[in-house]
């Protein structure tokens, strides 16, 4: 083996020293997470709350319930259409209440179907709905048995 010299003695003294240090602040230092580092709860209820307001949630049934913006209590619950019976609805004397009623059709969905008649006249057909914009033939099919022309 060779011999190392005196700057090599010392650069393998300040790598050592080094190494050593570390492992004595690893075991000196407790390994500590901080829980509230990540912590979205705010974030999040701002988020639903705000969520709240769009015409998807409320196209689709939620609500949200009455809490403060900050609060994390805020939670959607699931608000269910009433039934409706066969044929109940008059498609060309609905008003906008009325064909929300309908499954899938919404507070947009039910404007559009009322703007359509005002522009283009009573329906003809209830087939007509799907050039109603936001109505396809899916959900033609859903409310199709709740619809009439008289």
């Amino acid at each position: 083996m060779s011999q190392l010299s005196p700057s090599e003695k010392r650069g393998l003294l300040i790598l050592l020293g080094i190494i050593l240090i570390g492992f004595v602040i690893q075991w000196l230092q407790p390994y500590v997470v901080k829980n509230d580092l990540y912590d979205y709860t705010v974030q999040d209820s701002i988020f639903k709350a705000i969520s709240a307001d769009t015409s998807l949630n409320l196209a689709a049934g939620y609500q949200v319930e009455k809490t403060s913006i900050l609060s994390e209590k805020s939670k959607f619950k699931k608000v269910p259409k009433k039934a409706l019976g066969p044929h109940s609805i008059h498609i060309n004397s609905a008003n906008q209440t009325e064909l929300e009623k309908l499954p899938r059709i919404g507070p947009a969905t039910a404007k559009n179907i009322l703007e359509y008649r005002a522009i283009n006249g009573r329906f003809k057909s209830i087939d007509e709905l799907v050039k109603v914009k936001r109505i396809g033939p899916k959900t033609l099919e859903t409310i199709k048995p709740f619809l009439t022309l008289e």
